[in-house]
């Protein structure tokens, strides 16, 4: 199906200067490419926010839409306001899984086709009305539970091997202080 038949874009958005105290803002660099982690500190005071931001939900997906070659894609777990370089989607659950949306427009072949989508020179950006008519795959929606279960398997693996990593770096530093 076209990536527009399964979600659509939220284009919800909230002037910082009307509220007050802290919130959680995503920019482009809380984003990292290629892992959909975010990184970085995201909690602002609304004061030192100066122009309107875009407003997420938990589910909703993040896409840099800005320099979208970093592919930068966040499946939200926090409620917040981001910048408007970042296009909020969100998954249409009868028909796909949030989990399963962030994981295909992070894809290799997804981004290859957005890039033929580019336009600037100089900051090169996508319109959610070209990525929109992208094609992508649509398993039924049994299959895609167990897809992203076997993906958060995968990822719970990989984060293990982080702190082992960490660890043993850890260990390897100390010795040397000691040496």
């Amino acid at each position: 199906m076209r990536l527009g038949e399964v979600c659509e874009r939220v284009q919800d958005q909230l002037n910082p200067q009307n509220i007050k105290g802290r919130i959680n803002c995503i920019g482009l660099e809380n984003i990292e490419s290629n892992t959909g982690l975010l990184i970085g500190n995201i909690d602002a005071d609304v004061k030192t926010i100066k122009s309107t931001k875009g407003i997420f939900q938990i589910n909703d997906v993040l896409y840099g839409k800005l320099r979208p070659n970093l592919n930068k894609v966040w499946l939200a777990n926090i409620e917040g306001i981001c910048s408007t370089d970042i296009l909020i989607l969100r998954s249409h659950e009868n028909k796909i899984l949030p989990n399963l949306l962030a994981q295909i427009l992070r894809n290799f072949e997804f981004n290859k086709e957005v890039l033929k989508g580019l336009n600037g020179a100089q900051l090169p950006r996508v319109s959610f009305d070209y990525i929109s008519k992208i094609k992508i795959p649509l398993p039924p929606l049994e299959i895609q539970k167990q897809l992203v279960a076997e993906a958060e398997k995968e990822q719970e693996i990989i984060e293990a091997n982080k702190r082992l990593i960490n660890i043993m770096e850890q260990k390897i530093t100390d010795l040397l202080n000691d040496i």
